[in-house]
């Protein structure tokens, strides 16, 4: 028997982005999801829906297949490709094998057909969490990488900062972090794809991992951004590093054997503030100010002291 009450207390904090064309169908499936869901975030098709994804983060994503623009299934396919580990749950009022075999191939978590009752979606919610809740090695692990680089991805990075801030917190040790931005990946990206894109982003990753130390942590966030941990690492050490990482881009031809100009890069860093900062956030806030200095400025890289 489903305990709705314990299934409600496990997420209502949780965040999801609903996508859905229709107005009517919209509305029905809005009624169940408050039931719920406290935070939920409505997109109008594929396209609206793929733009809200990558402006927030989210815990789960449930979607129509048939929309304008971008349909529901390419929507998650390119979901897929930012964070592989997202639940998606299809909505559809077909029956079409294909359209189930491409869900499956997309590695969709849950399909629902139309209309749907009540016990039908409390019964998928609750196997949804059920399923995030086991927490299997092999699903956990993928859940905490990047499908594109390999790297840990941002749920890797919200699960450990904090560990590493109070450990270099507690022990009065030295604590690096560095942003690497690739400053014209737009612009790559719409010259030559995402493929090539893509492929450029996984040699910048290969380079990154034949740089820092076992130790370090790199993670590449969902803005296509690199962001490293070092621990023991002083501002001294952040600067040093920063400056191989900029020289070892620019004079790498695997990075840029497709492209027909120069990649460009944006570095920021600092080192923990031991006594002002209150917690990784602080940290990494000043990381992004420099970050935005070294973008604004002409500078490739601003170290924060």
């Amino acid at each position: 028997m489903i305990d709705i009450k314990k299934i409600i207390e496990q997420t209502k904090d949780m965040k999801i982005l609903y996508v859905e064309d229709n107005k009517e169908s919209r509305d029905a499936m809005l009624s169940l999801l408050h039931e719920f869901f406290n935070d939920i975030v409505v997109a109008v098709d594929g396209e609206d829906g793929l733009k809200k994804f990558t402006q927030s983060k989210f815990d789960l994503v449930f979607t129509d297949i048939n929309m304008p623009k971008m349909n529901g299934l390419e929507m998650s396919r390119q979901i897929k490709e930012i964070d592989v580990g997202i639940p998606i749950v299809v909505i559809s009022a077909h029956t079409d094998t294909d359209l189930l075999l491409e869900s499956i191939d997309l590695g969709i978590d849950k399909y629902l057909l139309k209309p749907i009752d009540a016990e039908q979606f409390t019964t998928t919610i609750s196997e949804l969490i059920n399923e995030l809740a086991k927490g299997e090695s092999a699903k956990k692990d993928q859940f905490y990488i990047d499908n594109v680089t390999k790297l840990y991805n941002e749920y890797y990075f919200d699960h450990i900062s904090e560990d590493y801030f109070a450990n270099a917190k507690r022990y009065k040790h030295h604590l690096g972090l560095l942003i690497i931005n690739i400053y014209n990946i737009e612009k790559i990206n719409h010259i030559y794809g995402r493929i090539v894109t893509n492929n450029m982003m996984s040699e910048v990753a290969h380079l990154l991992r034949s740089i820092f130390r076992a130790g370090d942590v790199l993670i590449k966030t969902k803005r296509d951004n690199f962001l490293i941990i070092m621990p023991h690492t002083n501002v001294d050490g952040v600067r040093a590093v920063a400056k191989k990482v900029e020289k070892s881009i620019n004079n790498s031809p695997k990075i840029h054997e497709e492209l027909s100009f120069e990649l460009e890069i944006k570095i920021g860093g600092c080192e923990i503030d031991l006594d002002n900062d209150l917690s990784f956030n602080h940290t990494l806030e000043r990381a992004k100010d420099a970050l935005d200095r070294a973008i604004e400025g002409t500078a490739t890289t601003v170290i924060a002291e």
